[in-house]
């Protein structure tokens, strides 16, 4: 899955790139920024799929003593 959205970042980073190369250095600089906008946008749907964690559990699902 990670590796599927890396992908698919630095495809839209490359594109993003090339569009925004009329900004000169701002919008080559831009496109970086942007890229990892949408990988995170784009990790943030299988993470709402999860089963969300009961209360009282931590997130590692190690018990406290």
């Amino acid at each position: 899955m990670l590796l599927r959205i890396t992908v698919f970042g630095t495809a839209v980073q490359l594109v993003l790139a090339h569009a925004l190369t009329g900004l000169g250095l701002p919008g080559v600089a831009l496109a970086p920024a942007l890229a990892m906008a949408v990988q995170c946008a784009g990790l943030m749907v299988p993470l709402r799929r999860t089963r969300p964690q009961e209360e009282g559990t931590p997130a590692s699902g190690v018990r406290a003593r």
